[in-house]
């Protein structure tokens, strides 16, 4: 907080006020030497989002909140992206990707990130030109560990992680899948592949052992075309 001399102004109450999000953020406050005021919110609810309203007196200022976290289904997310996001807000929370592809049989063009962070968002295409628009909207994002050396590291809302979780963890969460495959899209690098319909949920893991989780896939649950099941984008 500055005052009409530009000068840090010390000592001043700030008043915080959720708008929207389910989790829990510390009191009230007031600004330090530097005129900054802080506070923290933690994610403890069902949603990766918050909208909150900053207030000093007659001045109001109100600012958007995102976790990164994997929420499938209607209302959901992936990482900081939004269902509800345009492809023009992908880029506003994540930058420029290192490149877009389409999604050969699909509806969908993909936005890469996977190989700087394990993320792919998927992006409906629906003036089906093959072209990533701004305006186009997100329909589900693709966290992996596959032919990148960064996986993704953050889990979904129930603990669940790429590169970390066995499939049993997964099917204690959601129980048993809708449909099970063996996924040999890449024969070297052959992988099972589990769905679950009714939350927007595909999940591929290894062949080996426990089964290590390695990609776990999040969509909208009206998302056109059905679910995209590329376990290497």
């Amino acid at each position: 907080m500055r005052d009409a001399s530009n000068n840090p102004v010390p000592g001043a109450r700030v008043t915080f006020r959720v708008l929207s999000g389910d989790g829990l953020f510390s009191s009230d406050t007031v600004t330090n030497v530097s005129g900054v005021a802080t506070f923290s919110y933690a994610f403890t609810g069902s949603l990766g989002q918050a909208v909150v309203e900053a207030t000093h007196e007659d001045d109001t200022l109100t600012f958007v909140l995102r976790a990164p976290v994997l929420i499938p289904g209607n209302n959901g997310q992936g990482d900081l992206i939004l269902f509800s996001d345009r492809y023009a807000d992908v880029k506003t929370w994540k930058g420029n990707p290192a490149g877009t592809v389409p999604l050969s049989g699909r509806a969908y063009n993909l936005a890469l990130y996977d190989q700087a962070e394990g993320l792919v968002v998927m992006v409906w295409d629906v003036n089906s030109n093959s072209q990533i628009e701004d305006t186009e909207p997100v329909r589900g994002v693709l966290a992996t560990a596959y032919d990148t050396p960064n996986a993704y590291v953050h889990p979904t809302l129930d603990s669940l992680q790429v590169d970390v979780s066995p499939y049993r963890d997964v099917e204690a969460v959601y129980g048993p899948p809708d449909r099970a495959f063996l996924d040999l899209t890449d024969p070297a690098v052959p992988a099972f592949e589990f769905q679950w319909d009714a939350v927007g949920l595909v999940v591929f893991t290894d062949t080996l052992g426990d089964s290590t989780v390695r990609q776990i896939d999040v969509f909208e649950l009206t998302a056109p075309g059905g679910i995209a099941k590329p376990h290497q984008p």
